[in-house]
């Protein structure tokens, strides 16, 4: 009897038990099965945030990347990418999301998505997707047809183009990842990162100089008298003024207006509002390369009459000029830095046995000499300053570091670079073409050769234009 009773007592509270199972069971957290797992109710996790083309087409795995952090999402897509209709795919674990997956969304702008769980709580997340900046690069201009952009880091080669023509004359410059580079006739407008041409502009004569970017535009002057400055966008004509010169140096724009000299040794200045042009200043000989250095008001120029001129830019007016011996100083522009004012000179006018000339430290201010160095080597490429330490290269073969405050020699390496190339230093190296073959990157400390990018034999370069890791941008 006992028994029994012990039995159905056991009974009773096995039933009991499933009795309460069955009521406690429905109102514990983990109630909804998924994969085989149980799910919080409340999760509102975004597990995956991705987005495809415009036309549906997915990027490559290792073009786009996402992070996802707390309640921020950012995404990184290739380098130009339009993000006004990009298509977002979204894996959540949760019951829902607004805007939905596959909802095509305008993200030049931040945008949230918030995400509902099953319990009805939310959370909103903030999505921001950034086109990749440009990767570090080197453009260089060659004699050899072609134009040439090169990993910064290794030296690879990133794109090159080939118009026919030669690029070594005319120093590229970067902006808003458009390199504009002239050959021959003709200016280009290449897309940094693929070499596509957005544009190109063919001038009456030759193009010789580089072009400088201001506000949107870029101007130039050709051996056709014409001073032009197109949209940097799309090309179209701006500005065109005609002068009585072929120009054949880089204009310096200030404050609306810009300055370039002339074959036949005059200064002009363009009001790039106006149209308007004036000669303000003429030299005594030709200037063949001396593009104006305008800095604080004074406009410093060399010339083929064997002197170095500082001027005031708004009406001309001479305030001092140096004699530099008799040697051609025409074909440099002033590098100015410190209230100092750098140059070298390149050979004597007249006599059968020519006289290489020197490189200069001169008062920016008075134009008293303080230090005269590299005697009889020859310059036809402008000095670069970095810091405290002047890079150069001349006749003799090789590319030169100097201390710029005593124009002490630091180290030297025989390059055999392009008599007229100009180092370019970004970031604590130096990027100068050698007459070697090469496109060379050297340590700027130590004049140790980091890489070279091969080139035909006696290829001549322009001066290279640079995009840093940081991603500033270095030109000449």
């Amino acid at each position: 009897m006992s028994t029994a009773l012990s039995i159905n007592t056991t009974v009773r509270l096995i039933v009991a038990l499933c009795l309460v199972l069955m009521v406690t069971i429905p109102s514990c957290k983990l109630e909804r099965m998924e994969g085989g797992d149980y799910i919080d109710p409340a999760d509102k996790s975004i597990l995956a945030f991705t987005v495809r083309k415009p036309d549906s087409t997915p990027f490559s795995s290792s073009e786009v990347k996402s992070v996802i952090g707390g309640d921020t999402i950012t995404i990184s897509v290739p380098v130009k990418t339009s993000l006004d209709n990009l298509i977002p795919d979204i894996t959540i674990r949760a019951k829902s999301i607004s805007p939905a997956s596959a909802e095509p969304q305008n993200f030049t702008s931040p945008v949230n998505y918030t995400v509902r769980a099953e319990d009805g709580s939310t959370k909103t997340y903030t999505v921001v997707v950034k086109s990749a900046a440009l990767r570090s690069m080197v453009f260089a201009g060659s004699n050899n047809k072609y134009f040439y952009a090169v990993d910064a880091v290794n030296g690879s080669l990133i794109w090159k183009f080939n118009a026919n023509k030669n690029f070594c004359y005319s120093n590229p410059i970067l902006y808003n990842d458009i390199v504009y580079a002239a050959a021959d006739n003709t200016m280009y407008a290449f897309d940094a990162a693929s070499g596509a041409v957005k544009w190109s502009y063919n001038a009456g004569d030759k193009i010789k100089t580089a072009a400088a970017y201001d506000n949107g535009i870029v101007y130039f002057g050709s051996y056709d008298h014409h001073f032009v400055g197109l949209d940097a966008k799309t090309g179209s004509i701006k500005l065109n003024v005609t002068e009585p010169d072929e120009i054949n140096t880089t204009a310096t724009v200030v404050n609306g207006n810009a300055y370039f000299s002339s074959v036949n040794g005059n200064v002009y200045v363009v009001d790039v509002h106006l149209g308007t042009s004036k000669k303000i200043f003429k030299t005594g000989g030709a200037v063949f390369g001396s593009s104006p250095t305008v800095v604080n008001s004074t406009l410093y120029i060399g010339s083929d009459d064997s002197n170095i001129y500082a001027i005031n830019a708004a009406n001309g007016q001479l305030k001092w000029k140096f004699d530099t011996e008799g040697i051609s100083a025409g074909y440099t522009h002033p590098a100015v830095a410190n209230n100092v004012a750098y140059f070298g000179t390149a050979q004597s006018l007249t006599g059968d046995d020519a006289v290489l000339g020197s490189l200069y430290a001169v008062d920016a201010n008075t134009g008293a000499m303080l230090w005269k160095k590299l005697d009889h080597k020859g310059f036809y490429s402008s000095p670069t300053i970095t810091g405290n330490t002047l890079f150069t290269t001349c006749f003799d073969g090789n590319i030169y570091a100097l201390n710029a405050k005593t124009g002490e020699t630091q180290w030297k390496s025989l390059i055999f670079p392009n008599s007229n190339t100009m180092p370019t230093v970004a970031e604590g190296i130096v990027y100068v073409g050698g007459g070697t073959g090469n496109l060379y990157a050297m340590d700027a400390a130590t004049g140790t050769v980091k890489w070279k990018f091969p080139m035909p034999e006696n290829t001549f370069t322009s001066a290279p234009c640079v995009i840093g890791n940081s991603g500033t941008i270095y030109s000449r």
